[in-house]
């Protein structure tokens, strides 16, 4: 939505009695259908899904993750506008992508409503409207069947599009930094809370469960330019410092470049060299000092990334100017 949909909407909850944003019309509503929102399904619904269910206009945009309830408002809705004579159940479709989403739909829907609901895919929908309208009927495409014959010809597709140069720089783009959406790691109040998120989200094209999404962006650019890493390999200098010291600490760097004999750290340090609340700033400084105190006695190269340049999108370019240097 663009700020005059936001502003438009704040005002019909605040003074539009007769918009279904109205907050007084959404308090009674929920306090009507208090039982409804309750039962409907093992869990109660939330506020949000409640106002999502209620809301009664040209339409609703509900934006959600997977696993969080998207299915069971969607149940909820169709429940509330039966309950409510708004609609009957032949005036209601629901639609899913695949066949498996749609028929848990269907299931759930008389499961717990007992109501005959058209739950379908968007393909089986349009393919029923062509059925009923078109003289000849349309022919199915071979690979509709076909997992493998469907799976090669995607690959060749994509292959295909690789040769050009521009798309494949669009696609490695977005598998490397779009793929998984981006999370400020600052704006987490618990180390569990963070620590929950990244063992959930945080996986590499290699496999590797990384602890930030610096380090993300950082091993995925890796691999797609082809540049051999170990993700946190024991640090092992080849020479002593320059005191004749061998070193025997424990400290592994979250990456060592196989081919070049760099390392990378990324820290999680602002531009104020700051770290996030739940993370003891002093003793971060403190490890962060002795890291690159470590490097400049044993001589070895360290590429020094911060969460700062991930925030000011210059890490990736931060990344290539020093590779290049």
């Amino acid at each position: 939505m663009d700020d005059k949909e936001d502003f438009r909407n704040l005002i019909n909850s605040i003074f539009n009695i007769f918009h279904s944003l109205f907050i007084p019309y959404q308090i009674f509503q929920k306090f009507k259908y208090r039982k409804l929102f309750k039962t409907i399904e093992k869990s109660p619904l939330t506020n949000l899904q409640k106002k999502a269910i209620i809301l009664n206009e040209n339409r609703a945009l509900v934006v959600a993750g997977a696993g969080t309830g998207k299915t069971s408002t969607i149940i909820g809705k169709v429940a509330y506008l039966l309950k409510t004579k708004k609609a009957r159940e032949d005036e209601i479709l629901v639609l899913a992508f695949n066949k498996n989403a749609a028929e848990e739909l269907r299931n759930r829907i008389k499961l717990r409503i007992d109501a005959n609901v058209k739950a379908s895919t968007f393909h089986s929908l349009g393919f029923e409207i062509l059925n009923k309208t078109e003289t000849i009927p349309p022919k199915l495409s071979d690979l509709e069947d076909q997992e493998i014959k469907l799976e090669q010809y995607i690959q060749n597709l994509v292959e295909e599009l690789l040769l050009n140069s521009n798309i494949k720089n669009k696609m490695n783009t977005f598998f490397s930094e779009m793929l998984i959406p981006p999370k400020d790691e600052f704006k987490f109040k618990t180390i569990k809370e963070y620590t929950e998120w990244t063992n959930k989200t945080l996986v590499s094209f290699n496999k590797e469960q990384l602890k930030s999404y610096g380090e993300l962006f950082i091993a995925n650019y890796l691999t797609l330019n082809g540049i051999k890493y170990k993700y946190e390999k024991q640090y092992n200098p080849y020479v002593k410092s320059k005191n004749n010291k061998i070193f025997k600490e424990r400290y592994r760097p979250d990456f060592y470049l196989c081919d070049y004999d760099i390392y990378i750290e990324y820290f999680g340090l602002d531009e104020r060299q700051k770290t996030a609340k739940y993370v003891d700033n002093l003793k971060y400084i403190k490890q962060f000092k002795w890291k690159k105190k470590i490097h400049k006695d044993y001589g070895t190269k360290l590429i020094d990334l911060r969460y700062a340049d991930l925030k000011h999108k210059k890490l990736l370019t931060k990344l290539k100017s020093r590779l290049k240097s």
